[in-house]
């Protein structure tokens, strides 16, 4: 059985994007883990699986989607600087819960 749901560690990466120090981003992480999975009961995650790509990658997609389908760049997606620090910290947060990196 395989179960699809992004939402806390979406959550995580996003989140802890604007904690710049590197201990109170670990301790955020800390406290968001334990809040939903042990005091909410969420259930935890058994695996995570986090595909990566380069930024320049991801950046290059992103506009040819906008380009070939007519979608557009929501709120975040406008601020480059931004999605450059949510990449920076999605790669953070999966080194720091040892998410499986692929």
């Amino acid at each position: 059985i395989i179960v699809l749901d992004r939402y806390t560690t979406s959550s995580l990466i996003y989140q802890s994007s604007v904690i710049e120090d590197k201990k109170k981003r670990e301790e955020f992480i800390d406290y968001i883990c334990d809040y939903e999975y042990n005091r909410l009961g969420i259930p935890e995650p058994d695996l995570v699986i986090f595909l990566h790509a380069p930024f320049e990658l991801i950046n290059e997609l992103k506009n040819k989607r906008k380009e070939n389908d007519g979608v557009q760049n929501d709120i975040h997606e406008r601020d480059l600087e931004f999605m450059k620090r949510v990449y920076e910290s999605a790669m953070f947060v999966a080194d720091y819960l040892g998410w499986s990196m692929l």
